[in-house]
This record gives structure tokens, C-alpha cells and sequence, in this order.
């Protein structure tokens, strides 16, 4: 078992023990997989999990600016709602499957509403949700890599949009405040960083 100060060294000392690859897929993408990020745009750079100092800072300050605790109270009365719904679904019957009815998918939906990501989006959410892990940790062959490969396209190519509807239109959700905290400056976030933190 880890000791604290064992844990603390490790999270302090990014030379010796960086995050830089920490969401790096394990298996090196084959040149089919290579080729269809590149020409469908695939621009993703380290953001919070896998940056380390000085940069990380960078991120996770301006993140907080727009991750605030006003916005996070805010979410109560949809988790609410959503948690009501699906408790009286259960009607009257004797017994039901918490996990799968209840607390499954609840986590993304609260993470969905967050990012104001709209209902009609949630299917290429969840297909990129379903392929990451086997796109990143996963030991895929070529071909699967180039399935993956795409999935993650498709994702990234949705990100910019709602980025840029949230530009036209900006709305209550944490990708128009991060939008809002960048404001026109690149050196507090570029779009594509802004992409890659929603990712």
C-alpha cells in the first residue's frame, strides 16, 4: 500500500514521473489509424490529465475560472429531476436493479448537462465514451485502430461545432464559460485546447 508521502512525490516530481502519456494510446497507431486523425482534423494537446507543469497550471487555473462552485449548485435541480424520473419509473414494483435503472449512466448525464451537450449529441458521445478506453488501453490490430480512430474524429469534429455554436450562441454550461474565460486571448486557451479539455 502506498504511503501519502510516497503518493505526493509521485504527483509533485513531473521529470521523473509525467503525466505527458498518461491518455497516449499503449498500442502506437498504426499508419492507417495515423492517417485518419490527421486528415479529419484531429488537433488534441495535453490539457489536465495528461499535462504537466508549468502548462497544467495554466489549464487548471483557467478551467476553475469557469468550473465554479455557482455552477456545479447549479446541476442539483436536473440530477434531481432526473433521479425523481427514474425512481418513479420503478412504479410499484417489488424490486428493482438500482445500478442499471438508476446509477449507470447518471454520471454522464450530469457530465452531459454540464458541458451542454444536447440530447441529439449523446449517441456519438457515448460511441466515443465506448472506444476510448480500447482506442487508449486497448491492444487493438490495425483495423480495429482504424474503427477507433475515427470514433475519436467523429467525437473531436462534434467538439469544435458545439464549440462554435457556443461561440454564435453561448449558453449556462461549462463549454460557453470556458469560451467566456478565454475570451479572444489564445494564450488563455486556444479552440482546439478548449476541445481538448472537453474531450
Amino acid at each position: 500500500m502506498a504511503r501519502y508521502e510516497d503518493v505526493k512525490r509521485v504527483l509533485l516530481d513531473a521529470e521523473a514521473f509525467s503525466a505527458a502519456n498518461s491518455i497516449a494510446p499503449v498500442t502506437p497507431l498504426c499508419e492507417e489509424a495515423q492517417r485518419i486523425l490527421r486528415e479529419g482534423g484531429w488537433r488534441q494537446s495535453p490539457a489536465l490529465g495528461n499535462n504537466d507543469p508549468p502548462d497544467h497550471g495554466r489549464f487548471r487555473k483557467n478551467v476553475q475560472r469557469a468550473f465554479t462552485p455557482r455552477r456545479v449548485a447549479e446541476l442539483e435541480p436536473f440530477i434531481r429531476a432526473t433521479v425523481t424520473a427514474r425512481v418513479d419509473a420503478f412504479g410499484t414494483r417489488a424490486a428493482a436493479d438500482l445500478m442499471a435503472e438508476l446509477i449507470y449512466d447518471l454520471p454522464a448525464l450530469v457530465i452531459l448537462e454540464l458541458l451542454g451537450i444536447p440530447d441529439d449529441g449523446v449517441p456519438i458521445v457515448r460511441e466515443a465514451g465506448d472506444n476510448r478506453i480500447a482506442f487508449v488501453w486497448g491492444r487493438p490490430s490495425d483495423e480495429e485502430q482504424a474503427r477507433l480512430a475515427g470514433a475519436m474524429v467523429r467525437f473531436w469534429i462534434y467538439l469544435r461545432g458545439l464549440i462554435d455554436e457556443r461561440l454564435a450562441a453561448p449558453g449556462d454550461d461549462l463549454t460557453s464559460g470556458l469560451l467566456t474565460v478565454r475570451g479572444d486571448d489564445d494564450s488563455v486557451f486556444t479552440l482546439d485546447e478548449i476541445a481538448s479539455v472537453l474531450f
